[in-house]
């Protein structure tokens, strides 16, 4: 565990504090603006676009993980961990996590001082780290979406992971192509 926290917390907290920076400049940002456009098809659209981009810089640090592993793998010295990017998303997402929980606890025992007290800390807290997802977390405004909002990063980060392990190369999809009559020879 020691050396797993060693070699992997750098990793970890690159993709938490690529949270809080796409939370607090783009989520809340958003939010801001559109609050003051009064438009909720802004507020969701621009919930899902910071969303993308989240997702797509989770996808980048998990992807180069994946691909510095291969080397290691290629080179005989390693096996494949597949249940690294589960662990590093477990780790990175421990404080959303345990916000949930918190949240869901204050939701469910709402009747208990204590409980609504830790709620009513959380749910701002929650609100700036998370602040892609203010858009779906106002419409949908339920405990258990503070679970939910932390999966696509899991999925995002193991997905990732694996085609970084097989050296799958995602940009040549977009590549363009010459037409035949047009390459050269």
């Amino acid at each position: 565990m020691k050396d797993f926290f060693a070699k992997h917390s750098y990793n970890a907290v690159k993709l938490f504090l690529n949270q809080i920076v796409i939370g607090i400049f783009f989520g809340v940002g958003f939010l801001f603006v559109a609050n003051k456009l009064e438009n909720p098809t802004f507020k969701i659209a621009a919930s899902i676009l910071s969303i993308i981009f989240y997702l797509f810089l989770e996808f980048t640090v998990a992807y180069k993980l994946g691909a510095d592993d291969r080397i290691s793998v290629d080179l005989g010295k390693t096996k494949p961990d597949y249940l690294l990017p589960v662990k590093l998303w477990l780790l990175a997402n421990s404080i959303n996590l345990l916000l949930a929980v918190f949240i869901a606890l204050a939701q469910i025992f709402s009747n208990v001082g204590f409980f609504g007290a830790i709620g009513g800390v959380c749910v701002p807290i929650a609100m700036i780290i998370e602040g892609m997802y203010v858009g779906l977390l106002l419409l949908v405004p339920h405990w258990s979406m503070y679970f939910v909002i932390t999966l696509p990063a899991l999925v995002v980060i193991f997905l990732s992971y694996v085609i970084g392990l097989k050296s799958k190369k995602i940009a040549k999809m977009f590549e363009f192509q010459y037409p035949e009559s047009d390459r050269p020879e």
